[in-house]
């Protein structure tokens, strides 16, 4: 269960937590020490905040990406903590209806998480150590239509939550994610293109990202599919 993104969030959240309250001591060191306020207090401070989040142009976006994330998390949580692995059912055919879209009562569950894995083969090209992972989906209501909002979230090879990262290493692998909404009724890779996506940078700019855009479809497509089969009763495929 550890190669699931929404198990290792638990961990990450705790990582960041710790690693906060860790910057936060440092911080009241400095200010016994310089002074709080003084010039010499500001320049060990800024030396300290260029160490931990200096890389990340924007931390304001992060902070926010961050907060958006542990909600998504918190309503998977809240909607039964479901995942489906499609590496169990990778060689099913996807479910195609006729007027290119999904309807409501397709849906496997109103609230979930799909993996994808490494094995999906969508390594961003710009940070060839990163994938794109998986994508929490949700049914909800928006500008008045049934639609499904996904987001996506990804990993990188090697990347241990255990192991010692700054705190703006931890906020950056937390907030890397990407989402968009796509109406029921027509196909999800022209609702994302036309729609666009909001999120990170980093993968929004990515050329990846419209390889992941396409493999959405068919993977929402493949889900349907197999719950219209009753293949999640049998199988290993529901978590």
């Amino acid at each position: 269960m550890q190669q699931y993104q929404p198990i290792r969030y638990r961990h990450l959240k705790d990582a960041i937590d710790t690693a906060r309250d860790q910057l936060d001591a440092v911080m009241r060191e400095l200010a016994i020490r310089h002074g709080f306020g003084t010039p010499a207090f500001k320049k060990a401070a800024s030396a300290l905040a260029d160490m931990q989040i200096g890389h990340e142009p924007n931390f304001k976006d992060l902070l926010a990406r961050k907060r958006g994330m542990d909600k998504i998390h918190a309503a998977w949580e809240g909607g039964g903590s479901v995942i489906f692995d499609m590496n169990t059912i990778a060689g099913r055919d996807a479910l195609i209806p006729e007027a290119g879209g999904l309807v409501k009562s397709m849906i496997p569950a109103p609230d979930f998480y799909v993996h994808f894995g490494e094995e999906a083969g969508l390594r961003l090209q710009r940070r060839p150590e990163e994938f794109f992972d998986g994508m929490y989906v949700r049914a909800a209501k928006k500008d008045g239509l049934d639609q499904l909002r996904i987001v996506l979230v990804c990993n990188a090879t090697g990347w241990q939550i255990k192991g010692r990262h700054s705190y703006g290493d931890a906020m950056t692998r937390a907030g890397r994610i990407a989402w968009g909404w796509a109406p029921f009724e027509r196909p999800i890779p022209d609702s994302l293109r036309q729609y666009g996506m909001g999120g990170d940078l980093a993968l929004l700019r990515d050329p990846r990202i419209m390889t992941a855009i396409d493999h959405i479809g068919g993977t929402i497509g493949r889900l349907c599919a197999a719950e219209q089969e009753i293949v999640f009763k049998s199988s290993a495929t529901r978590h």
